[in-house]
C-alpha cells in the first residue's frame, strides 16, 4: 500500500510513518513538504492513501484537489484547527485527526480510508470538505440516506429526531431525510450553540427556536412545530437562546 504524506514538519511527518509500521501492512511511504510536489507527483504517480495537513509552508493542502485523480484517493486530513469546519468532516467519507492523536485514533481513520471503495460517493464527500474548508461561515454536512446521499447546509436543518439507530432529519423546508446514523452521532457533529440536545430524542437548530413554554417544557419552532425539552435540560435554554 502507498501511502503519500503531506507534512512540512518533521516531528508530525515522523509520528505517521512510525504509526504506519504500527499498522502492520506492506507499506511505501512518499513524503512531500510542499503541496506543488506533490501535485506534480500525483500527476503521473499513484498513492492508495494520503496524509494531508492543512498549512504545508505557507501552501493551503487543499490545492492538491488540481489534481483530478485525487478525487479517487481517501484522504485523512491532520490539522491543528479544532473547530466547527472540521467537525463537519467528521460527516464525509474522509476522516481528519487533531494534532496531537495517538495510535487508536490513527488506526482508525486509517480503517476507515481504507474501506472505501464507493468512489463516487468519495468524490461527492471531497466537494463537500472543500466547500467547508473554503467556506467555513456557512459549512454543509454530507447526509446519507437510505438510498441517496444528501448535501446540507447547516443552518437548512431544523431538528433531527432520534429513531433508534437511526436519525430523521427535518429541513426548514418540510424535507424529511432518514439517516443510518444514529442521534448520538450527529450530536458529536453539530455542536452548541447552533444545535441543542433538548432531549433524548431531539437535537434542534438554535436559530429555528421561537419560543419556550415552561410548563408543557415544550419549545416551538418557527413552522409552527413543537418539540420536547428534557427537565434536566431546562436551565440551559436561557443560554441558548441569549
Amino acid at each position: 500500500m502507498k501511502f503519500l504524506i503531506l507534512e512540512d514538519e518533521e516531528s508530525p511527518f515522523e509520528l505517521i510513518s512510525s504509526y504506519i509500521e504500527e499498522l502492520s501492512v506492506d507499506s511505501e511511504v512518499q513524503r512531500f513538504k510542499k503541496v506543488s510536489e506533490a501535485i506534480e507527483y500525483l500527476e503521473t504517480q499513484k498513492a492508495d492513501i494520503i496524509f494531508l495537513d492543512l498549512d504545508l509552508d505557507g501552501e493551503w493542502g487543499m490545492d492538491i484537489f488540481e489534481v483530478e485523480a485525487v478525487h479517487n484517493i481517501p484522504i485523512v486530513v491532520t490539522t491543528s484547527y479544532d473547530n466547527y469546519g472540521i467537525q463537519a468532516l467528521k460527516l464525509s467519507a474522509v476522516d481528519y485527526l487533531v494534532k496531537p492523536y495517538d495510535f487508536e485514533e490513527f488506526s482508525t481513520a486509517f480503517e476507515k480510508a481504507a474501506r472505501l471503495k464507493n468512489l463516487k460517493t468519495l468524490k461527492l464527500s471531497y466537494d463537500v470538505l472543500s466547500n467547508n474548508l473554503l467556506n467555513l461561515t456557512k459549512p454543509k454536512i454530507l447526509i446519507h440516506g437510505v438510498n441517496d446521499v444528501h448535501i446540507v447546509f447547516y443552518n437548512d436543518i431544523l431538528y433531527i429526531e432520534s429513531d433508534g439507530s437511526y436519525s430523521k432529519i427535518t429541513l426548514k423546508s418540510g424535507e424529511s431525510i432518514v439517516s443510518s446514523k444514529n442521534l448520538k452521532h450527529f450530536n458529536s457533529i453539530l455542536t452548541a450553540p447552533t444545535f441543542f440536545r433538548c432531549h433524548r430524542s431531539f437535537l434542534v437548530n438554535s436559530e429555528s427556536i421561537k419560543s419556550y413554554n415552561k410548563k408543557t417544557l415544550k419549545l416551538k419552532l418557527f413552522n409552527g412545530q413543537e418539540v420536547p425539552i428534557s427537565v434536566r435540560r431546562k436551565d440551559e435554554i436561557y443560554e441558548i437562546l441569549k
